[in-house]
């Protein structure tokens, strides 16, 4: 039996297993040598990566190999209704644009669209805030 390099790399798992061990073995050192992380999205990608390859070999378990479909399957399932709700917080942060209101507070290092964005989010999945105008009876001047 032959085996061929490129059927190894064909293979998309074993392209996330070896992301996720280069990833990994560059966040360690970055710990160990006391830097400071400058990006926390890299963080959330290694985990992200950690947590996939974790189920994945979860799989091998016959009580929890289901569960582990199940969870893919949720997953898949669901983009095309986030893919939706993304369209009417675009829409929606849109119209609180023209009006000259934001939704909730701005978050710190994030700037005033995205702060719209996530906490569109945070209101259709039931955290409730009210709209803040921009516009007030103190600066109307101002807006106009």
């Amino acid at each position: 039996m032959t085996y061929e390099r490129q059927d190894y790399i064909n293979d998309p798992w074993n392209i996330v297993e070896a992301a996720q061990i280069t990833l990994n073995v560059v966040l360690i050192s970055i710990l160990l040598s006391n830097q400071q992380l400058k990006s926390k999205t890299f963080v959330v990608i290694v985990l992200c990566l950690t947590m996939i390859k974790f189920l994945k070999q979860l799989k091998v378990f016959v009580s929890l190999g289901m569960l582990v479909l199940l969870i893919f399957q949720c997953i898949s399932d669901s983009v095309p209704f986030v893919m939706y709700l993304v369209i009417w917080i675009i829409f929606f942060d849109a119209i609180l644009k023209f009006l000259g209101a934001q939704m909730g507070d701005e978050i710190d290092d994030v700037g005033l669209s995205l702060s719209n964005y996530i906490n569109f989010f945070r209101l259709s999945v039931g955290d409730i805030q009210d709209p803040k105008s921009l516009c007030t009876n103190d600066n109307k001047d101002e807006c106009e």
